[in-house]
């Protein structure tokens, strides 16, 4: 591959490095005039978004500020200082900006060149002679000589092809040398691959002991740190043992003061117990007595209307009586005679309402007789039986009406057998049977059935 020559290039980038030589220092030097900022400040205000986000970042590792400045931050700061700080420099240069910009320019193609050819010699001419005159205000006159001679050497081909030729003579040697550099190199090379085998092999030998070293080290750790950890699981186990033994204590001893102090109360509590129960058993015995005080006046009061009811129902009869045997001695033997008959059958009808509660005899052998019976008597049975019929009526409460002194004889002894305790079927067949025969009695009886139907009404 042939060599590309590239002297307008190379002269271009050596002109570039000595205008960032004098330029740096021209620009740190004056921008210490800006009043309320450091040099730092000062550069990084004047630079736009993305310049300033790179400075930031490359400043850092720079070896100096000045080091840091690129050709392209060049043009902005002497726009943002020109009036009070740099315009006095550039008195007698016309075009500042322009000129400063196009070195920016030659820095780009420097920095990328064309492929495979130099770059155009009147072009670089051009910005040769640009540096030049901006290096003759911020630089030295070595300074811009050097950049003169290297315009000169570009227009006289004769220097270019002397450069060249030396250049390559240059070249040449070190290409010599590098040749013998490289053959001792290879030599070199070679011993230390045969010592590097070697080397290798007692790499690997030590590689196995190391791993071998390695697991059993690891085994080691890995038992300590077993046994460190049980160790550390114990001592925290005993440390809660020892810590809930603490609290069971602190809770035994605070529970053994409430179990005094409840003791304490249950005794008294026990104490006052005793004392109300005393009070509570002589007030059942008062109430006892009471009771029993009132339950002997209501039974005698009970009888005493009884026997009241019974003398006021005789009376009646009595006057009754004695009114029609009054009248009867005003009328005639014949009707005296049929009087005395008539009160004959007044006395056999006394006489059965009397004795009327001799009849359960036979009630409460469960025979039925065909016998007339009282209606209202009768009436008040058959309401009993369709009560207990019907549920309405248990048994408690028939022994509890069995104490009614109002109920006729035959009702007191019906009440009885029925609250008695006989079992299921024998019971409502003995009820069944009494309500047929009193159905059959009110069937053959006008008064009686009149009397069920005003009931039932």
């Amino acid at each position: 591959m042939a060599i590309v020559e590239r002297p307008n290039q190379d002269a271009l980038s050596r002109a570039i490095n000595l205008y960032l030589d004098a330029i740096r220092p021209f620009l740190t030097r004056n921008l210490k005039k800006v009043s309320g900022k450091t040099v730092v400040e000062a550069l990084e205000s004047s630079l736009p978004h993305d310049k300033t986000v790179n400075f930031a970042k490359d400043f850092p590792k720079a070896d100096n500020l000045e080091s840091a400045i690129e050709v392209s931050h060049v043009e902005h700061v002497i726009r943002e200082y020109w009036g009070d700080v740099f315009a006095p420099h550039f008195r007698n240069c016309k075009g500042v900006f322009a000129k400063l910009k196009c070195v920016a320019v030659a820095r780009n193609q420097v920095a990328h060149p064309p492929y495979r050819r130099d770059l155009d010699g009147i072009v670089t001419q051009e910005y040769l002679d640009t540096i030049e005159e901006l290096i003759g205000v911020v630089g030295t006159s070595e300074e811009r000589a050097t950049v003169a001679n290297l315009k000169a050497e570009l227009k006289n081909p004769e220097i270019h092809r002397k450069k060249a030729l030396e250049d390559f003579a240059r070249l040449e040697e070190q290409y010599d040398k590098t040749v013998v550099e490289l053959e001792e190199t290879q030599g070199f090379l070679w011993r230390v691959e045969s010592e590097l085998e070697v080397t290798n092999g007692k790499l690997k030998e030590e590689a196995t002991a190391r791993r071998d070293v390695e697991k059993s080290e690891q085994f080691a750790e890995d038992s300590i740190c077993q046994v460190t950890d049980e160790l550390q699981r114990e001592l925290t186990a005993r440390k809660d043992a020892e810590e809930k033994a603490d609290k069971t204590e602190t809770h035994l001893t605070r529970t053994v003061s409430e179990l005094d102090a409840t003791s304490t109360k249950l005794k008294k509590e026990k104490a006052a117990r005793r004392e109300a129960e005393k009070k509570t058993q002589a007030a059942q015995a008062s109430i006892r007595q009471s009771k029993e005080k009132l339950l002997r006046e209501v039974e005698a009061r009970r009888e005493a209307e009884k026997r009241a009811a019974e003398e006021a129902k005789t009376s009646q009869l009595f006057e009754q009586t004695t009114l029609e045997m009054g009248t009867a001695l005003d009328l005639t033997k014949k009707e005296l005679l049929a009087s005395g008959a008539r009160l004959k059958k007044l006395q056999a009808r006394i006489q059965e309402m009397e004795t009327a509660s001799q009849e359960n005899a036979v009630f409460g052998q469960h025979v039925y007789s065909d016998k007339p019976l009282n209606p209202r008597t009768a009436q008040y049975e058959l309401w009993l039986i369709d009560e207990i019929l019907s549920g309405r009526l248990d048994r408690a409460s028939l022994r509890q009406l069995a104490g009614d002194d109002r109920l006729s004889g035959r009702l007191v002894y019906f009440v009885q057998a029925a609250s008695s305790g006989m079992d299921g079927a024998a019971w409502k067949g003995y009820v069944a049977g009494r309500h047929k025969a009193l159905l059959r009695y009110g069937k053959n009886s006008a008064s009686f059935a009149n009397q069920q139907r005003r009931h039932l009404n």
